[in-house]
């Protein structure tokens, strides 16, 4: 008889635990998409890590798309709302967003040097006096 207790008490633990998890999720309307958390409320103002890829959330619990600044750095966030790494092009320039998402800014990566606003230079002197070409790519000197 106990081991019938035990059994059921441990199959009502655990469709606890598995319903309760079930209700995250996502949820669209016509302004965009949010994340709601396993107990109802929503991820507003935050950063989420959601099957292994991380979004951000504005304050009004909407996801992030887009280039935006967060605490002093540049992140990007495609289509999906995902966090963006390595090289993108937006808006007709490249930047490198490093692994935490930020944009690297004034520092070389490889051969090319982000600017002061993460854009890579072109045709130009970098500020440590490096000439880049039209590719962006440092040229040596001959």
């Amino acid at each position: 008889m106990w081991k019938k207790v035990i059994a059921f008490a441990l199959l009502v633990t655990m469709l606890a635990v598995f319903s309760t998890s079930a209700m995250a999720a996502w949820h669209h309307d016509s302004h965009g998409w949010w994340w709601t958390e396993s107990n109802g409320s929503y991820a507003a103002g935050m950063w989420r890590k959601i099957n292994g890829v991380w979004y951000a959330f504005g304050y009004d619990g909407y996801m992030l798309v887009g280039a935006y600044y967060i605490d002093g750095n540049l992140y990007n966030f495609d289509a999906s709302g995902a966090m963006s790494t390595g090289w993108r092009f937006i808006d007709g320039d490249w930047y490198y967003f490093t692994s935490s998402g930020a944009a690297a800014m004034n520092r070389w990566v490889g051969n090319y040097y982000l600017g002061a606003d993460g854009a890579m230079l072109t045709n130009t002197i970098t500020p440590d006096g490096y000439l880049v070409g039209a590719d962006g790519k440092w040229i040596p000197l001959q």
